[in-house]
C-alpha cells in the first residue's frame, strides 16, 4: 500500500492552494511555504515592453480577440440602432426633423421661429418609449462584459501557453459574463455614491461643481487601476473578491499601473479621434447608423480590446493568479 504513495517532496497543501506543504512520504507535516511571491516583489514592464507585448499578444492570440472585438462590434451596433429608436419615440417620430432643424446655421440662438418651434414639441417618456433604451443599456453591459472576458482568457492561454482552443474560450467567456456583470455593477454604484454624497453636502452651485470635479478625478484613476484589475480577476482569476484582490495587488504599484493604463488610454482614445476626424463622423447616436458610423464602431470596438490585453499582461507581472479552469 505504502508503494503507491508519493515520495517525499514539496507538494501543493491540499488546504491552502497559494502554499506548498512537505510531504516525508507517508503524511503530511507541519512544513509550509508560500507558493506565490508577494506583489511587492513584481514588477511592472516598462510601458514601451507593455504596449509591444500587448500587441504581440494580440497577433499572436488574434482568433479569440477577433471574437471578443465581434462580440462588441455587435453590441454597439445593436445599442446604436435601440438607442435611436427609443430617442424617436421619446421625440415622437419628429426626432429627425429635430436634428436637421438643430443643425441648421443661427437655429436655437433665440430667434422667433427656433422658440416656436422648440415650444411645440412633445415628448413622450413612457415605459415602451424608454424601453429601447433600457434594452440597449443592458445589450451594452453583458456585450462589454463578455468581450472583455473572452479577450482576457486568450491572454492568459498565451501566457500559460495553453493549447486551448477558440470555442473553448468563447464558452469559458459566456461563464464569466454574469461574475464580470456583477462586478461592472459594483463599480458603477461609486460614481453614484459619490454623486449623492457631491447633493448632500454642497452648501451652493460652486461647491456642488467642485465636487463633481473631484469625484471624476477620483473615477478617472479608478478607472484606469483598480477596475481594470478586477475584470481580470473577474473574467479568469480566482473565484474570489474582484475588487479586493485588485486593489490588493495594487498596494504597491499603483501609479505605475495608473501611468501605463494612462498611456494605453491615450493611445487609443487619440487614434478613435483620428479615425472619426477622417470619416467625419462624431456621433453615431444622433443618425441612423451609415458606413461611416458603423466604421467608426468597429474600430473603436477592435482598439478596445488593446486596453484590456494590457491590463491582463500588468496583473500578470503583479503576481495575479489565474483560475485553474481549461
Amino acid at each position: 500500500m505504502s508503494d503507491d504513495l508519493p515520495p517525499a517532496n514539496w507538494y501543493t497543501d491540499p488546504v491552502d492552494e497559494s502554499r506548498y506543504r512537505y510531504w516525508d512520504g507517508t503524511a503530511w507535516t507541519s512544513h509550509r511555504a508560500p507558493r506565490f511571491f508577494p506583489a511587492v516583489d513584481a514588477g511592472v514592464r516598462g510601458p514601451g515592453a507593455l504596449i509591444r507585448d500587448s500587441f504581440s499578444t494580440i497577433r499572436q492570440q488574434w482568433r479569440g480577440c477577433v471574437v471578443a472585438a465581434l462580440v462588441l462590434i455587435a453590441g454597439q451596433v445593436a445599442v446604436v440602432q435601440l438607442a435611436y429608436v427609443g430617442i424617436d419615440k421619446i421625440f415622437r417620430g419628429e426626432f429627425e426633423e429635430f436634428w436637421a432643424s438643430m443643425s441648421q446655421p443661427g437655429f436655437g440662438l433665440g430667434l422667433p421661429d427656433s422658440t416656436a418651434y422648440f415650444e411645440s414639441l412633445s415628448f413622450d417618456f413612457s415605459v415602451w418609449a424608454l424601453l429601447p433604451i433600457g434594452i440597449a443599456v443592458l445589450v451594452a453591459w453583458v456585450t462589454m462584459s463578455m468581450s472583455t472576458a473572452i479577450a482576457v482568457l486568450s491572454v492568459r492561454a498565451h501566457l500559460r501557453n495553453d493549447p486551448v482552443s477558440v470555442l473553448r474560450v468563447v464558452w469559458q467567456g459566456f461563464r464569466r459574463t454574469p461574475r464580470l456583470v456583477g462586478v461592472q455593477l459594483q463599480i458603477s454604484a461609486i460614481p453614484m455614491a459619490l454623486l449623492l454624497i457631491a447633493v448632500r453636502i454642497a452648501n451652493n452651485l460652486l461647491s456642488f461643481l467642485m465636487l463633481v470635479f473631484l469625484a471624476g478625478i477620483v473615477l478617472l484613476v479608478l478607472s484606469l487601476t483598480v477596475a481594470p484589475l478586477a475584470y481580470v480577476v473577474a473574467s479568469a482569476g480566482p473565484r474570489q473578491k474582484s475588487l479586493l484582490s485588485a486593489c490588493r495587488l495594487l498596494r504597491q504599484q499603483f501609479f505605475s499601473v495608473f501611468g501605463r493604463l494612462l498611456l494605453v488610454g491615450v493611445i487609443v482614445w487619440l487614434s478613435v479621434m483620428a479615425f472619426q476626424l477622417g470619416l467625419g463622423t462624431f456621433n453615431p447616436l444622433l443618425s441612423r447608423l451609415s458606413l461611416p458610423e458603423f466604421l467608426s464602431i468597429a474600430f473603436a470596438s477592435a482598439l478596445g480590446i488593446f486596453p484590456i490585453v494590457a491590463a491582463a499582461i500588468i496583473y500578470s507581472d503583479l503576481g495575479g493568479a489565474w483560475d485553474n479552469d481549461n
